[in-house]
């Protein structure tokens, strides 16, 4: 081979040698940048689920919470007072005239602490149907079940209902039901919140007696104690 065919030879060999380099050089940066997207976008998957699977255990503990406070200023004797004068509805609970008339179905209601204030200064779910409270268990005023968001999925409601006897219903014994409702953003799990299902509503007898002793001082009076109404007859 002359001197010239050989240097022909030479550049084309080199010369599909780094075509075929640079080719596969193109290839592995290709697929070296697929494999960092794919990375980063299964670590941004796993950064949100992990958020919105903390804002669940959040939103589950201080639910629980509320409910319980709720439970709490209910049942208390000084902030039941405060919530019978300050309700219209509950008036004849304040001034122990007939409350038959209630008697039929649950009325809602808005509760009162021992100082006479609204719950956490302002929760007032009758006339603020957007109040609830957010994953940390504080106030919010965007509560929506049309936008759901995750800042304010909790709300909560509160309902009494006399245990009446035939006749005049005075001075009887109040059920009541604190109704949570969970309304999360998209892709978080809602809450069961099922009166008589669930953790976070609650159904109970505000004033509920002592079956035994009620029975017992029925007896003393010449009378029966009825445990399904809660009164003597």
């Amino acid at each position: 081979m002359n001197k010239k065919l050989k240097f022909y030879f030479l550049r084309s060999h080199r010369l599909d040698y780094l075509s075929n380099e640079s080719g596969l050089g193109i290839l592995q940066a290709m697929f070296v940048a697929a494999l960092v997207l794919a990375i980063s976008t299964g670590f941004l998957a796993l950064s949100e689920y992990n958020k919105k699977n903390l804002n669940n255990q959040l939103v589950k503990l201080n639910a629980k919470q509320l409910t319980d406070t709720f439970f709490g200023l209910i049942s208390d004797d000084i902030a039941w007072r405060n919530t019978t004068a300050a309700n219209l509805s509950m008036s004849c609970i304040a001034t122990r005239t007939d409350c038959a008339a209630f008697g039929g179905s649950f009325t809602q209601f808005v509760p009162r602490g021992i100082d006479n204030t609204l719950f956490l200064g302002g929760y007032n779910p009758v006339t603020n149907p957007t109040q609830g409270f957010s994953p940390e268990g504080d106030l919010c005023t965007t509560y929506s079940t049309v936008t759901p968001s995750d800042r304010c999925p909790l709300r909560y409601t509160f309902w009494w209902r006399p245990i009446c006897p035939a006749g005049p219903c005075v001075g009887t014994n109040i059920r009541i039901e604190i109704r949570a409702a969970h309304s999360p953003g998209p892709g978080t799990q809602s809450l069961n919140t099922t009166v008589g299902q669930s953790l976070y509503s609650t159904n109970f007898i505000r004033g509920l007696p002592d079956p035994a002793r009620a029975a017992a001082l029925c007896a003393n009076f010449s009378k029966t104690w009825n445990p399904t109404l809660f009164v003597c007859n």
